[in-house]
């Protein structure tokens, strides 16, 4: 199996399932209400809107960069804001990230074995370290997640 389809088996089971570490990004967020997706545990503390905002945003950043685009951050920040919190807004969240999900596991398919010790554009890294970073970051996200819901009783 080459890298890059390997590659594309972890960002999809870690996203999809089945996943090695427990429960997949999309497991663990089905059947979250918008409402305990929005509850906090503390005041300033990250919810679950929060995280799956932050992935869904970050995929697409390291889409883009896969592609070529220097991108420093997703346009709405890092951990970006709600104003509103509504059923139907948690539904377009949740597209959204699979939307993101999907434009990252194409970008990576698109490479060539060979693309991944290149340098990604405006970064000091490579492709490779990149893609291994966004399978880290989807894992430990997703983590938290599921900590979240076990200390929300969800």
């Amino acid at each position: 199996m080459s890298e890059i389809t390997f590659a594309v088996e972890q960002l999809n089971r870690i996203h999809k399932g089945p996943a090695w570490h427990g429960p997949s990004l999309t497991e663990a967020v089905a059947g979250v209400s918008a409402e305990n997706a929005a509850r906090r545990l503390s005041a300033g503390a990250h919810n679950i809107w929060d995280l799956v905002h932050h992935i869904a945003a970050w995929d697409n950043v390291f889409g883009l960069r896969l592609m070529g685009e220097p991108i420093d951050e997703p346009s709405e920040g890092d951990f970006p804001a709600s104003t509103s919190i509504s059923a139907e807004q948690w539904t377009d969240l949740i597209a959204r990230l699979n939307s993101a999900h999907d434009q990252l596991v194409e970008a990576v398919s698109r490479l060539e074995g060979s693309d991944l010790e290149q340098l990604v554009v405006g970064e000091e890294y490579s492709k490779r370290f990149l893609i291994d970073g966004s399978i880290i970051h989807h894992v430990y996200h997703t983590g938290q997640i599921v900590i979240l819901k076990r200390a929300l009783n969800i």
